[in-house]
């Protein structure tokens, strides 16, 4: 699995954030939602919905590539032919990056999308090596 999102790993029309948000199953807490639409394709798919309403776009958009990053670390964890709908209702952008986690690990175990691998797989493997 790459380590970027392809074009085919996002969900970006209209059309198809209604059909998951209304055809999949819904988790929320704590100012964000996430909707889980099953489908038998492999891969995953994830959409991003940030409410202007909350702050600038230099918060929006950091809580997108939070967002992301968390994904794009337990994608070996979830099952393949899922469309994620995440939905952030509340500004989360000021607390810090921890805290951010825990909040969106905690929607992702309620919803059932991650799933016990070996030690081999943690989250820090999936971070790509830098080189210099």
């Amino acid at each position: 699995m790459g380590h970027r999102f392809s074009r085919a790993d996002r969900i970006r029309a209209t059309k198809e954030f209604r059909e998951v948000i209304r055809g999949g199953e819904k988790v929320s807490g704590r100012g964000v939602s996430v909707f889980v639409y099953r489908r038998d394709r492999p891969g995953q798919r994830l959409g991003l919905a940030v409410a202007s309403r909350l702050s600038g776009a230099v918060a929006r958009n950091r809580i997108k590539r939070r967002l992301r990053e968390y994904v794009r670390l337990n994608r070996a964890k979830m099952a393949d032919g899922l469309d994620l709908v995440v939905v952030v209702h509340r500004d989360l952008s000021g607390g810090d990056a921890e805290t951010f986690r825990e909040i969106v690990a905690d929607l992702f175990r309620r919803a059932g999308l991650l799933r016990d691998l070996p030690p081999h797989y943690a989250e820090e493997s999936a971070r790509p090596s830098r080189s210099r």
